[in-house]
């Protein structure tokens, strides 16, 4: 790690973190990196075998979600942070602190959820709403003018969607904020808006969750019904990975003949999987 940092090569010490014997003896795979970057495996296979990265938007971006240490970096990561004379611009630097601390909220609320693993897990979920609301004043000083096209995706209903995850999470393990689950998915859903197909289909797979979670079946298997549909015709694994795992949320409405049937339904859609 020490020589990768060296060298400047962002892709060489992503390689080192994910063969680091902290993982075990198998690395971690590029897939479950790639999808905490924001990108994809052939994608990020291209970054640790190729020349090192320059754009200093994407340093930083992923330099916060994988949690590298200020002081390590050959570049600053913040607006205050001096690295080498180079600093990104004040709305950079406000985009690149979204970008970090809603990857760490998403991580804050999925505490023992059978989900990828995420650079950094948060047990407290008071620490991750705070987080989460800290994103929110972020977000609201944002210039869409002067933002990278790439961080574009890091609109209004992605940090919507992250207070649905905390939220749920909660509302699993505490029993507590299942409504605000509900309501935070729906304004996401309608944030997103339809021409975004697989984040409309991904916050209903939550807001199916949410509705379980807070005791309206009918709802939930309505919901559940129609995002089994539409991940037909969709070639995303998540978002099939995420319609399946609905049935840890059935829950104590598993006797009511309708949720059976919906169980039965998630079954067989698993079995077209294989």
């Amino acid at each position: 790690m020490r020589k990768a940092l060296a060298r400047r090569h962002l892709g060489q010490v992503i390689r080192a973190y994910r063969h680091h014997p902290y993982h075990g003896r198998s690395p971690l795979p590029q897939s479950i990196v790639a999808g905490w970057l924001g990108i994809t495996q052939a994608q990020l296979s291209r970054i640790e075998n190729g020349p090192a990265l320059v754009h200093l938007d994407r340093l930083t971006h992923w330099a916060t979600v994988l949690c590298i240490p200020p002081r390590s970096l050959w570049f600053s990561v913040g607006p205050d942070s001096p690295a080498d004379g180079i600093r990104a611009t004040p709305d950079l630097g406000r985009r690149t602190l979204l970008a970090g601390i809603a990857a760490v909220s998403a991580g804050a609320g999925l505490v023992g959820v059978a989900e990828q693993p995420r650079p950094r897990r948060i047990g407290n979920h008071r620490s991750a709403l705070t987080l989460l609301g800290r994103a929110s004043d972020q977000f609201e000083r944002v210039d869409p003018e002067r933002e990278p096209t790439w961080m574009a995706f890091y609109d209004r209903g992605e940090l919507l969607a992250q207070y649905g995850r905390v939220y749920r999470d909660m509302a699993r393990q505490t029993g507590t904020h299942a409504a605000q689950a509900v309501r935070s998915v729906e304004n996401a859903i309608v944030a997103f808006g339809p021409a975004n197909v697989r984040s409309m289909v991904l916050n209903e797979v939550g807001l199916c969750s949410a509705l379980f979670l807070t005791d309206e079946p009918e709802r939930a298997v309505a919901v559940g019904t129609r995002v089994v549909e539409q991940s037909r015709a969709l070639s995303s694994s998540r978002v099939v990975d995420r319609v399946l795992n609905l049935r840890r949320d059935l829950g104590r409405h598993r006797h009511l003949p309708l949720v059976a049937e919906f169980d039965r339904t998630l079954t067989a859609r698993a079995a077209a999987t294989v």
